[in-house]
């Protein structure tokens, strides 16, 4: 099925929660670009994989100006959540809105 023009869905994140949801919206037709720290070892195909940082969201913001969905499939390891979730969330609340 061929992508369709409308907005991006945004995955946040490529481990394997990413990479199905990835997958499931590519088969549906969706528009998917996908937010990682860094290239992916296997992207995945159909794709739009975007490196970037939440600590630069102007970055992020002038790659991916518009969303329709953005799925947080983000995987801090949980040793750390409580540094990395908090300062996570509101990353992407603000981008969410900024994206609109």
């Amino acid at each position: 099925m061929a992508a369709t023009t409308a907005p991006e869905h945004v995955i946040i994140g490529f481990g394997n929660v990413g990479r199905h949801v990835a997958r499931e919206l590519l088969d549906d037709g969706h528009a998917v670009t996908v937010i990682t720290r860094s290239e992916p070892r296997v992207p995945e195909t159909g794709a739009r994989h975007v490196v970037g940082s939440f600590a630069d969201l102007r970055s992020l913001w002038r790659q991916i100006p518009e969303a329709a969905v953005i799925y947080n499939c983000a995987n801090p390891p949980y040793q750390q959540w409580s540094r990395y979730w908090p300062q996570l969330t509101r990353a992407v609340n603000a981008f969410a809105q900024s994206t609109g």
